[in-house]
């Protein structure tokens, strides 16, 4: 096992001088980052000044998430045709990333389908086993677990519709049959880019008194009350911080993701 994680730090060294080599890779998903904030203020905005909450305010947000969630799947389509250049040695620009789009837009859309319907019937196990009196704290612990194996078996599924130009069942068996023989660094790669996806998600409100904020995995509480115009610094200033830290989320996420695609194709050779 030793010897596969010496391995997998020659990869994690020969992805980090590609990526060094080819900037543009950030370039697609800080655009989106940056074009996502900016959709999501002045949706905020409108939903504001249109108080109360109905009618178009909610069609706009509505539509407003159908198309981020599209465009998520079409950034992806072509942030994947990219990685496969860097790894092939092809340019790494604009062109490549738009070639990606009608190439891998149906395979992305069905992958992530696919992975949705793999993690609803994890739930439909899980549940009922999670009624069981005595079996809750089980499953809760179980439950990520099995999530965070799922993942990493299927981590490589996009490597393979790049690489081998699979549909989406057969690259997900070549994940599968992929991971097996290199599970253990696979599963410190999934799950540090689980620590550093999704990070936008905000935290969820508490009983305590005080301020309560989020930046990433982090969650911070004042344990008291605070006045408006020091809340109000607070909150602007954990903004920064958040918007900082979705950036730096951003960086992480693109190399792990093209570190992947250097794993497959060198332990394929």
């Amino acid at each position: 096992m030793l010897s596969q994680f010496q391995e997998l730090g020659q990869y994690c060294k020969e992805t980090f001088d590609l990526v060094v080599q080819h900037p543009f890779l950030f370039v697609p998903r800080l655009i989106f980052f940056g074009a996502s904030i900016i959709l999501m203020l002045l949706v905020m905005g409108t939903v504001w000044l249109a108080a109360p909450v109905n009618g178009l305010p909610m069609v706009l947000g509505g539509l407003a998430a159908l198309g981020m969630a599209v465009a998520a799947v079409l950034l992806e389509a072509g942030q994947l045709n990219l990685q496969r250049a860097v790894v092939q040695g092809e340019p790494v620009d604009k062109e490549t990333f738009w070639e990606g789009i009608p190439l891998y837009a149906g395979r992305m859309f069905g992958g992530i389908l696919l992975m949705v319907l793999i993690s609803l019937l994890v739930g439909v196990v899980l549940i009922p086993l999670a009624l069981v009196p005595g079996l809750n704290f089980l499953v809760a612990l179980l439950a990520p677990l099995a999530m965070l194996v799922l993942m990493t078996l299927f981590s490589l599924w996009e490597a393979s519709v790049a690489l081998d130009d699979t549909g989406v069942l057969e690259a997900f068996g070549e994940s599968y049959r992929f991971a097996q023989s290199f599970f253990w660094p696979l599963l410190v790669v999934t799950f540090v880019r689980s620590l550093f996806d999704n990070n936008s998600s905000g935290g969820q409100h508490n009983n305590r008194p005080g301020v309560s904020f989020s930046v990433g995995p982090a969650r911070f509480s004042a344990p008291f009350n605070m006045g408006p115009s020091v809340g109000a610094g607070l909150v602007a200033g954990m903004g920064i911080v958040a918007v900082i830290f979705a950036i730096l989320s951003t960086l992480v996420t693109v190399y792990l993701d093209q570190l992947l695609l250097v794993i497959y194709k060198q332990r394929s050779l």
